[in-house]
């Protein structure tokens, strides 16, 4: 039985979409189960079967209700909102509490777990992409508070994947994707950043890695080699291929032209990052050969999948 926490967010509501079409068994939960309370969670996993959370499928696998994966997408993502005293308390509430709270209930209860992270952990000055093994140096509150929460699944679980990712879009709105959507039908020019470099992913692609970490990890039959399971630890995944944020959004407005959601009624214009603006790294290009090597996949270009997500009728 897999658990997927924070049900409500972009990528947790992915998550149990792609599982529902895969006919997997799990159980999802967003605020009714407080991550920040160990109590909380710790009496869910203990008593979830004779609850209301338990979503049910018609599915020829098994499931003998014990949650044996827990897949954490719950966190706080207001960059700008975590800057301030109140919001980076929150954030580390959610973001670093709440992941150490899971990371425990994993180890203490033989749960494999599954944490989401992000290219902030990273400071965006290298001139290269970022490896697994790349030294993290947060430049704002909300990395540090996922640093953090890296840190607690690290040295309170022994059976994790932390999959960091970036510039993540998908069918919740609230993501830049829909923000350059949004303006592009309101506005008459939309200035964009072009000094910032990065990976969009999409949250689908994320959804069905994620689901093959586990498939994989399941079906080892042997300690080394391709029918093992992907070794434990950190993993950077986003679409391939690096774009500015300018370019990306040139990209969604040529997208949205050729399939008829707007008219050409607003120019996109180029401007940099300014001194005032809430840092975020200029270069979060994440190298992926670690995963494509562990789990022998084959990503797809980031282009390629934003306009899969465009065309889709979801969106």
């Amino acid at each position: 039985m897999i658990w997927v926490v924070g049900k409500n967010g972009m990528l947790g509501s992915q998550v149990c979409q792609t599982l529902t079409e895969k006919k997997i068994p799990f159980v999802a939960t967003g605020h009714e189960v407080d991550i920040c309370d160990y109590s909380a969670i710790e009496n869910f996993v203990l008593s979830f079967k004779t609850n209301n959370y338990l979503i049910s499928h018609k599915s020829g696998k098994c499931n003998d209700g014990k949650i044996t994966w827990i897949i954490n997408c719950a966190g706080f993502t207001d960059v700008e909102k975590s800057e301030s005293n109140e919001g980076f308390e929150e954030a580390c509430k959610i973001n670093e509490k709440g992941a150490l709270n899971i990371a425990r209930l994993s180890r203490s209860n033989n749960i494999k777990l599954i944490h989401i992270s992000s290219d902030f952990v990273f400071d965006g000055k290298s001139l290269v992409a970022y490896t697994e093994k790349s030294e993290k140096n947060p430049q704002t509150k909300y990395g540090l508070s996922k640093s953090l929460g890296e840190d607690a699944v690290t040295f309170s679980c022994n059976q994790y994947y932390i999959i960091r990712t970036s510039w993540l879009y998908g069918y919740n709105k609230s993501n830049f994707v829909y923000k350059i959507f949004e303006g592009l039908k309101t506005q008459s020019k939309l200035f964009v950043v072009d000094d910032q470099i990065g990976c969009p992913t999409f949250a689908k692609d994320l959804s069905c890695v994620i689901l093959e970490f586990i498939e994989k990890n399941e079906n080892a039959r042997e300690l080394v080699g391709k029918h093992s399971a992907p070794s434990y630890g950190v993993y950077n995944f986003c679409n391939k291929g690096s774009t500015s944020r300018f370019d990306f959004a040139c990209a969604i407005k040529k997208i949205l032209l050729k399939t008829k959601k707007i008219d050409d009624n607003c120019e996109l214009m180029s401007r940099k990052t300014s001194e005032d603006e809430t840092k975020r790294p200029l270069n979060s290009v994440l190298d992926t050969r670690k995963i494509e090597m562990e789990l022998g996949i084959k990503i797809p270009d980031w282009k390629k999948s934003l306009e899969s997500f465009i065309k889709s009728k979801n969106f």
